[in-house]
């Protein structure tokens, strides 16, 4: 499941930066380093999975505590929020995010401005 999530994020970082070639030619045609154009899609990955781990946490929360009591009756009493894991979340997921969307960041701002604004 976690490859296929990686997968599936590198995969709209990809299609990301493809729809923004010609945003990511022009910065780096006005002086723009790789670097800086590079960070502006890490930036991006991760405020996407540290949206995701917030609503994440919070319908995995919900539904346990809503459904929970009905599936595990043995272990009702012990269904509550574990806050500790929304911490574990909010430093993997926006890290895991980035990772998984790094080649797609790399292929689009490694181009030449010039034959980046050259196409269509």
């Amino acid at each position: 499941m976690l490859i296929l999530c990686a997968l599936w994020i590198g995969g709209m970082a990809m299609l990301n930066a493809l729809q923004r070639r010609h945003e990511v030619g022009i910065l780096r045609a006005i002086a723009y380093s790789t670097l800086r154009v590079a960070v502006l899609f890490f930036q991006r990955a991760a405020l996407a999975g540290l949206l995701g781990a917030l609503i994440g946490f919070a319908l995995g929360t919900l539904f346990s505590l809503h459904y929970g009591p009905a599936v595990f009756k043995v272990t009702v009493k012990s269904i509550r929020p574990v806050y500790g894991l929304l911490g574990w979340a909010l430093i993997a997921a926006p890290v895991f995010s980035v990772l998984s969307s790094f080649i797609p960041v790399m292929h689009a701002v490694s181009r030449q401005p010039a034959q980046i604004l050259k196409e269509d």
